[in-house]
Protein backbone atom coordinates (compact mmCIF):
# COMPACT_ATOMS: atom_id res chain seq x y z
CA UNK A 1 0.00 0.00 0.00
CA UNK A 2 1.15 3.55 -0.71
CA UNK A 3 -0.15 6.59 1.18
CA UNK A 4 0.70 10.30 1.27
CA UNK A 5 2.46 11.76 4.28
CA UNK A 6 -0.55 13.92 5.12
CA UNK A 7 -2.92 10.92 5.04
CA UNK A 8 -0.43 8.85 7.04
CA UNK A 9 -0.40 11.47 9.81
CA UNK A 10 -4.19 11.48 9.86
CA UNK A 11 -4.58 7.68 9.88
CA UNK A 12 -1.46 6.55 11.75
CA UNK A 13 -3.29 4.30 14.22
CA UNK A 14 -5.08 2.44 11.44
CA UNK A 15 -1.84 2.11 9.48
CA UNK A 16 -0.07 0.62 12.50
CA UNK A 17 -2.85 -1.98 12.77
CA UNK A 18 -2.35 -2.92 9.11
CA UNK A 19 1.42 -3.14 9.60
CA UNK A 20 0.93 -5.37 12.66
CA UNK A 21 -1.15 -7.64 10.42
CA UNK A 22 1.90 -8.01 8.15
CA UNK A 23 1.31 -5.35 5.52
CA UNK A 24 4.10 -3.07 4.31
CA UNK A 25 3.20 0.58 3.71
CA UNK A 26 5.11 3.15 1.67
CA UNK A 27 4.70 6.80 2.63
CA UNK A 28 5.12 9.42 -0.09
CA UNK A 29 5.76 13.15 -0.08
CA UNK A 30 4.84 15.01 -3.24
CA UNK A 31 4.40 11.64 -4.95
CA UNK A 32 7.90 10.36 -4.10
CA UNK A 33 8.54 7.52 -1.60
CA UNK A 34 10.16 8.83 1.59
CA UNK A 35 9.53 6.12 4.20
CA UNK A 36 8.37 2.56 4.62
CA UNK A 37 6.40 1.06 7.50
CA UNK A 38 6.94 -2.65 8.04
CA UNK A 39 6.31 -5.07 10.90
CA UNK A 40 9.04 -4.85 13.54
CA UNK A 41 9.29 -8.63 13.89
CA UNK A 42 10.07 -8.91 10.17
CA UNK A 43 12.74 -6.25 10.07
CA UNK A 44 16.32 -7.27 9.43
CA UNK A 45 18.71 -6.79 12.30
CA UNK A 46 21.83 -4.92 11.31
CA UNK A 47 25.19 -6.31 12.20
CA UNK A 48 27.77 -3.86 13.41
CA UNK A 49 31.16 -4.07 11.79
CA UNK A 50 32.57 -5.16 8.47
CA UNK A 51 32.19 -8.90 8.73
CA UNK A 52 29.23 -11.27 8.92
CA UNK A 53 30.62 -13.41 11.74
CA UNK A 54 31.19 -12.94 15.44
CA UNK A 55 34.71 -12.96 16.87
CA UNK A 56 35.94 -14.60 20.02
CA UNK A 57 37.47 -12.58 22.82
CA UNK A 58 40.87 -14.09 21.94
CA UNK A 59 40.57 -12.97 18.30
CA UNK A 60 39.59 -9.46 19.36
CA UNK A 61 42.49 -9.30 21.83
CA UNK A 62 45.00 -10.45 19.21
CA UNK A 63 43.73 -7.88 16.72
CA UNK A 64 43.78 -4.96 19.17
CA UNK A 65 46.64 -5.67 21.58
CA UNK A 66 49.61 -3.29 21.68
CA UNK A 67 52.60 -4.24 19.57
CA UNK A 68 55.59 -5.78 21.29
CA UNK A 69 58.92 -3.95 21.03
CA UNK A 70 60.06 -6.49 18.44
CA UNK A 71 56.92 -6.05 16.33
CA UNK A 72 57.26 -2.29 16.58
CA UNK A 73 60.86 -2.45 15.31
CA UNK A 74 59.70 -4.57 12.36
CA UNK A 75 57.26 -1.81 11.41
CA UNK A 76 59.91 0.92 11.43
Amino acid sequence: MTISLNDAKTHLSALIERVNAGEEITITKHGKPVAKLSPANHSRQRKIGLHDREYSAQEIYEATRPLTDEELEDWQ
